[in-house]
């Protein structure tokens, strides 16, 4: 049998999204009688490791999206006058960087930059 550890499975899939959740002893579950249980001290540090693993895969997939194209939905008006929130078609949020949108309203952006993990786009006439 092929054993793979958490951080190579994690590095192994495609996903931009990934919950770590540290594993808690349930009693009367056939885990629970396992021995060498991994102590609860170490537990928070592999989920860090974890979730530094995931923060990365996720960067390096908003990353390959500069300069492609996206059709998105506009969410909201930022606090920003010429910045609006929205979702593309495959669940990313990201930045509009336009003059009058409406809530709600459907377009096709293309991304120009990366900033603070957030995806700035602008509309395609």
């Amino acid at each position: 049998m092929f054993i793979v550890s958490p951080c190579e499975y994690v590095n192994r899939i495609v996903s931009t999204y990934k919950i770590q959740i540290p594993y808690s002893k349930r009693s009367k579950t056939p885990v629970s009688l396992f021995k060498d249980q991994i102590a609860d001290k170490i537990k928070p540090e592999r989920v860090n490791i974890l979730i530094d693993i995931s923060n990365k895969k996720r960067l390096a997939y908003l990353n390959s999206k500069l300069g492609k194209y996206l059709d998105v939905i506009v969410e909201s008006n930022s606090s920003t006058n010429s910045l609006y929130e929205g979702i593309s078609d495959n669940y990313i949020r990201l930045m509009i960087r336009a003059g009058n949108l409406s809530k709600g309203q459907r377009l096709r952006v293309r991304v120009i930059s990366l900033t603070n993990s957030v995806l700035i786009t602008k509309p395609i006439n």
